[in-house]
């Protein structure tokens, strides 16, 4: 458990520079990181814990699922950040997205040979156009179908049209997630909407605006 400082989590607007009328904030009570995490590059992912809950009624918050199974490389994903808009460009203001592909394992390993069980390798490394995320868009979720399964690790493939870019595989970490929430986070099934993980917090604010 690490400290939380001055983090607070804001959700209900899609302008990161701006409050409109269902704009909320949240200040965070605790983080929760895996035991190696950024060990050898890996387990980059952490879980907050919030004083207060999420609003329920509020038209532009929703809380995105967790998956129930590993993701599918046959899916198109959308990746959403407000990170730069391409690479050296100046960075979102409204929140954007982009669609990839999850690259078969073993081409991804060709690819990247550090490559570890718990990341994803995703682009359109076959397209012409370069849509992977950039600077600004490290822990932007990867979702499907109103599940994340990933979320922005290492932008390698940002102003590359044939490099992939490395997410954190959600569904390899749900056992981590599930005790965390369980043990140390909420003990109470009922207070669960307490927990949020980090890689949601940029969809939670505007999923219902997209």
């Amino acid at each position: 458990m690490h400290l939380n400082r001055t983090l607070v989590v804001v959700g209900g607007t899609p302008n990161r520079l701006k409050n409109v009328d269902d704009t909320v904030t949240r200040r965070t009570k605790n983080i929760f990181v895996p035991k190696n995490f950024l060990k050898k590059n890996t387990n980059n992912i952490a879980l907050l814990q919030l004083y207060e809950s999420w609003p329920l009624n509020n038209p532009s918050i929703d809380i995105i699922k967790l998956p129930s199974a590993e993701p599918n490389n046959t899916t198109q994903f959308m990746v959403l950040g407000w990170g730069r808009f391409y690479k050296g460009g100046p960075l979102a203001g409204n929140l954007v997205h982009i669609k990839v592909k999850l690259l078969d394992r073993s081409k991804c390993q060709q690819i990247i040979q550090k490559l570890q069980p718990e990341m994803l390798c995703a682009g359109n490394v076959t397209g012409t156009v370069d849509e992977d995320p950039c600077a600004g868009d490290t822990g932007g979720p990867m979702i499907y179908n109103h599940t994340i399964y990933g979320l922005v690790s290492y932008r390698l493939g940002c102003g590359q049209d044939t490099m992939p870019s490395i997410y954190t595989d959600v569904w390899y970490h749900m056992d981590w997630i599930n005790e965390t929430i369980r043990n140390c986070c909420c003990p109470c099934l009922a207070q669960a909407k307490l927990c949020i993980s980090l890689f949601v917090l940029i969809t939670l604010s505007v999923w219902k605006a997209i």
